[in-house]
């Protein structure tokens, strides 16, 4: 029974390798036969050698990763040295067939196939040739549990050494940060990044534990984080080991290094809450392989669909690391993040009520709208868009916007409008029923790029970040973006919503002259498709005194007898300002954040019966 057992296993594994050690190779076959089944352009009907060539590199590099890996590390070096070499033929032949420009449709629809494999084949051959001596380097145990999917997600990776990781120091005086300033070179320039290390979540204690999950999870980091913390810090944290919330953490007598392991402790708290019940339902996460969601990938997803789409200006460029810790002789992964650019809404709202905003604002928020669709984005607000500004003529003005905070996306849900909070409903760009156009314009150079969009390279790219089912949700969301574009350029009027130049982009008045012209202008349409409640509907609709009035009322109901959560809601509400600067630094900022949050989250449900869908960024940026 015991030798059956055993076998019955090692099937089980041969099984689980024989799916693996084909997935990569699969991508290049379907680009194959994608390319074969394409129409030719230009004159005669046989293809040219330069296409053929690239046919049968897809094919060479396709019979290298039908390749599994083994415990033999000279079989593996020998595997993944052939790898590197096919990619770069492959890489070579699309350099080849894309130097020549085509003029016909069918001929540069093909060249757009090629060249985004070109540009994969180039970059997976570099890293996959950094990466060998490193696969050779561990143990013939561990070599065999290697697939090619890991073998990429490594080779896409950034690879760096510090000498003492826990000496990085936080942006700003934060320091029970989890992000670290991160120095850099990148050609001969000298720059800083940003580091968080990646943020996975185990399901199974979610499942477990329900909603105190996220005290739970924040407590068994924080120890991991400060395992020096003394006996009686210990002792206290222990105490809080059956919490639901963190509100009584201020009032116990910590040490200096306990009491900023109970900051760390609050927050992290603050971010798991928001995560497992705000972002990780609407995203339709609700399980993955080995039970670990994991959350920061979600960035570098986004960053690379947005450089598919020729958009990676409009995200905070983030990549996958892994960080040498010379003082521990430990590895660690996470996000490598670029600085955003720009400016927070607090700080050029008053350039908004003034209208003091140019056509490149509006490009970007529709275009970013289009965006976060296709990635299904479900917490994009005005908090986590960062606005680009100049002087002109000694006045600031909005020029631009790039979204931060990418990692609410890429979940299993096909449609943004299928997310549970009503204040997430409002990112659609086609009804994906209908498929009728719902913003008013689009970037034409950017709905052709999504008309290129070739599926399997959506899934090439995104292979080693996601899961099967995430991914072929992406792939559904850009089938009601294709769909709905085809659709919207099928007539006359449709076609002049796709926005080709600047000229075209400009806000205000084509022609000053027409005072009297009933043309609506580019931002006047933006804002008059952008549908609010009715009079007393979304929050951001309301005037600000009549909305502190419905935060207290509601407050007082939710809280009552607790005086000083509700007098902090309140001042939350009047004065963000005097909020932040009363509670800097201190737990008790946080608890009142996200009592605050309960409120909102409460008045959003009682509304929600009156939310229409229709909504687009810059209307959301320009009537808050």
């Amino acid at each position: 029974q015991q030798n059956a057992s055993q076998q019955n296993a090692s099937q089980d594994v041969d099984q689980k390798n024989q799916i693996w050690k084909g997935e990569a190779a699969k991508d290049f076959r379907n680009w194959k036969s994608k390319l074969e089944a394409s129409e030719k352009g230009g004159i005669g009907k046989k293809n040219s050698k330069y296409f053929n060539r690239v046919l049968n590199a897809l094919e060479d590099t396709a019979k290298v990763m039908d390749h599994g890996f083994s415990k033999n590390s000279k079989n593996n070096f020998k595997i993944l040295s052939d790898a590197v070499s096919a990619l770069r033929v492959l890489q070579t032949a699309c350099q080849e067939y894309t130097a020549r420009n085509p003029r016909s449709k069918r001929g540069i629809i093909r060249r757009n196939i090629v060249l985004q494999i070109q540009k994969y084949a180039a970059q997976d051959a570099i890293g996959c040739q950094k990466s060998i001596s490193d696969f050779i380097g561990k143990k013939p145990e561990e070599q065999a549990r290697e697939t090619w999917v890991s073998v990429l997600g490594k080779a896409r990776s950034v690879q760096l050494t510090v000498d003492d990781f826990s000496k990085l120091k936080a942006p700003g005086s934060g320091q029970a940060s989890d992000v670290v300033m991160l120095p850099f070179e990148e050609g001969e320039q000298s720059t800083t990044k940003y580091f968080k290390k990646e943020d996975s979540i185990n399901m199974d204690v979610v499942k477990e534990k329900g909603k105190d999950a996220p005290p739970y999870l924040a407590l068994q980091e924080t120890l991991k984080k400060y395992p020096k913390l003394s006996e009686k810090d210990q002792k206290l944290f222990k105490e809080l080991n059956e919490m639901s919330t963190p509100k009584e953490i201020s009032k116990k007598n910590f040490t200096k290094e306990g009491a900023l392991a109970a900051n760390y402790y609050v927050r992290r708290w603050s971010q798991l809450k928001t995560t497992i019940e705000s972002l990780m339902g609407p995203l339709g996460i609700v399980d993955e392989s080995g039970n670990i969601a994991n959350m920061s990938r979600r960035n570098v997803a986004t960053s690379r669909i947005a450089e598919l789409l020729g958009l990676g200006n409009l995200v905070a460029k983030s990549q996958t690391v892994d960080i040498l810790d010379k003082a521990t002789g430990q590895t660690i992964r996470g996000n490598l993040m670029d600085q955003a650019k720009g400016k927070g809404y607090d700080d050029v709202k008053d350039a908004f009520v003034d209208n003091r905003i140019t056509s490149g604002l509006v490009r970007d928020a529709a275009n970013l709208q289009v965006l976060d669709m296709l990635c299904g984005q479900v917490d994009r607000h005005v908090g986590n868009m960062m606005y680009i500004t100049e002087k002109k003529n000694d006045v600031e003005v909005v020029t631009g916007i790039q979204g931060i905070d990418n990692d609410g996306a890429f979940g299993t849900n096909t449609d943004v409008l299928s997310a549970k909070d009503g204040f997430r409903k409002d990112q659609r760009v086609f009804d994906p029923k209908t498929f009728e156009m719902i913003i008013p314009y689009m970037d034409d150079e950017v709905a052709e790029r999504i008309k290129n969009l070739d599926r399997g390279v959506v899934t090439y790219v995104l292979k080693d970040l996601l899961t099967d089912e995430e991914i072929q949700a992406t792939l559904k969301r850009l089938d009601i973006l294709k769909t709905g574009i085809l659709k919207a350029q099928s007539d006359d009027e449709g076609k002049k919503r796709f926005l080709k130049t600047e000229k075209e982009w400009t806000i205000g008045r084509k022609d000053p002259k027409e005072k009297d012209s009933k043309e609506e202008s580019v931002e006047e349409k933006f804002l008059n498709s952008y549908n609010d409640f009715d009079s007393k509907g979304i929050l951001g609709a309301y005037k600000k005194e009549d909305r502190v009035q419905l935060y207290k009322k509601k407050a007082e109901e939710m809280f009552a007898g607790d005086q000083e959560t509700i007098d902090a809601i309140v001042l939350y509400e009047e004065n963000r300002k005097k909020f932040d600067e009363k509670y800097k630094d201190s737990t008790q900022g946080v608890t009142f954040t996200n009592a605050r949050n309960e409120v909102r989250v409460e008045l959003f449900e009682e509304l929600r019966s009156k939310y229409t869908a229709n909504m687009n960024y810059f209307g959301r940026i320009m009537k808050k």
